[in-house]
């Protein structure tokens, strides 16, 4: 059995169907899904997303007005 992550560090899950693996986050209420061939290119992503959150660089789009 896999090892459970925290609430908000996002998941990484193999997609067997196209033999992919997954990185799934959600920022501010929407979910970031990246696929990638390697689980090491999908947990890169996932920590380079939380880097991005943690920092504020990703922006929560609800409050936004034009």
């Amino acid at each position: 059995m896999g090892k459970r992550r925290s609430r908000g560090e996002g998941s990484i899950f193999n997609y067997e169907k196209k033999g992919l693996w997954v990185a799934e986050i959600t920022i501010n209420g929407k979910t970031r899904r990246k696929y990638e061939k390697t689980q090491k290119e999908a947990r890169a992503w996932l920590l380079e997303m939380r880097k991005a959150a943690a920092s504020g660089i990703i922006v929560d789009d609800r409050k936004l007005t034009v």
